[in-house]
């Protein structure tokens, strides 16, 4: 789980090679280059995945980032839920200015401060980020939808306020979570990769930047790598991924669907470079065998070990034709050509060009 300082620095990463291909220009650079808005699908979303990160590799941070209720939750389905946590977001939003107001003390007179755990005080928050999403579709009135939101949103906004910006679990993700990572430590095939092994250097959540050169220009990457396995007697190093999945059956098309490959193809790169200087350069020469994710379930729990393959790993890194893909190398330079000019409302075979020209066969 990568923590909020790490997100703010300016730089590239795999995530934002992967989301310049599906999103505007205008909301890259305002996401991952002006930094003046978030990615609302980041990963961080899932809070499970992120709560076994934290127990296998920050354990100590688990109550700053995560809320237990001693009650049980009315929890809300999906779409009720993305309205509830926009409504809190902006509600605490709402409250935290008034409140910095009220206390400058330069008002005629002090501002009101609605209650942050009564849902009730932001109704048209509620009802305006409930058409965003079109909840109720055409046939619900104003009314029938805030008597929606109120019925079930009413204990999730209240425990949002409780949690105060902490992620909210129940106590089966938590007996899950814990009985996962105890696996992932014990288990012959994951141990090595959780647990320091005599004469061996293990590292959790690896942060890496590097400087790309692009034509004379200077762009910044950064990655944060869940496990690096250091092996002196063997002059080797790992690189692994954890991944936490519903069922680990499903592997295949979650690394297709949302980029391991790619991922960890750009990590390798970024390894490559980080061990030419740390430690003074002493493991510059080891090998850096070929990454693996290693998944688990909450289903039977058991460590899972996926190896990528290196022709696919030189494929997404440089393209090919032949499979139709363009490699993350090209996308990066596409990126830093449009940070170097400074050319956000056109793409840079439009700019370049005035056209772009449409391919759908290969000769």
């Amino acid at each position: 789980m990568q923590t909020s300082e790490y997100r703010q620095v300016p730089a590239i990463s795999q995530s934002a090679i992967k989301k310049f291909r599906t999103i505007s220009l205008l909301k890259f650079k305002e996401v991952y280059v002006d930094k003046t808005s978030e990615d609302e699908d980041s990963s961080d979303s899932l809070t499970f995945g992120s709560l076994v990160d934290t127990l296998a590799f920050e354990p100590k941070l688990f109550d700053e980032r995560f809320y237990l209720p001693g009650r049980s939750i009315n929890m809300p389905g999906e779409k009720m839920k993305i309205i509830v946590e926009k409504v809190y977001r902006e509600a605490k939003e709402q409250v935290e200015t008034k409140e910095l107001l009220n206390q400058q003390g330069q008002l005629p007179e002090p501002l009101y401060i609605p209650d942050i755990r009564e849902i009730g005080e932001f109704k048209a928050s509620a009802l305006k980020f409930a058409k965003e999403i079109n909840y109720g579709g055409k046939n619900w009135g104003n009314n029938t939808i805030w008597e929606k939101i109120y019925e079930e949103g009413y204990d999730y906004f209240r425990s949002l306020a409780d949690a105060g910006g902490r992620s909210i679990i129940d106590t089966i993700e938590s007996a899950d979570a814990n009985q996962m990572v105890k696996n992932l430590r014990s288990h012959e095939r994951s141990a090595p990769y959780f647990v320091q092994q005599s004469g061996e250097v293990l590292l959790f959540q690896q942060e890496i930047y590097e400087d790309y050169e692009y034509e004379a220009h200077t762009i910044g990457l950064k990655c944060a790598i869940d496990i690096l396995r250091i092996v002196p007697t063997k002059k080797i190093v790992y690189l692994v991924d954890l991944k936490t999945i519903y069922d680990v059956k499903e592997f295949w098309e979650h690394a297709k669907k949302y980029g391991y490959l790619e991922q960890m193809s750009f990590y390798r790169h970024m390894l490559r470079r980080w061990l030419q200087t740390f430690r003074g350069g002493i493991y510059k020469d080891f090998e850096i065998a070929t990454p693996f994710d290693i998944a688990i379930d909450p289903i039977s729990k058991t460590p899972n070990i996926f190896d990528f393959d290196e022709g696919d790993l030189e494929i997404i890194e440089h393209g090919s034709t032949k499979h139709k893909i363009k490699g993350w190398r090209a996308t990066l330079d596409e990126i830093c050509w449009h940070m170097k000019n400074r050319v956000w409302n056109e793409s840079k075979e439009m700019h370049e060009t005035g056209r772009i020209k449409l391919k759908f066969f290969n000769d």
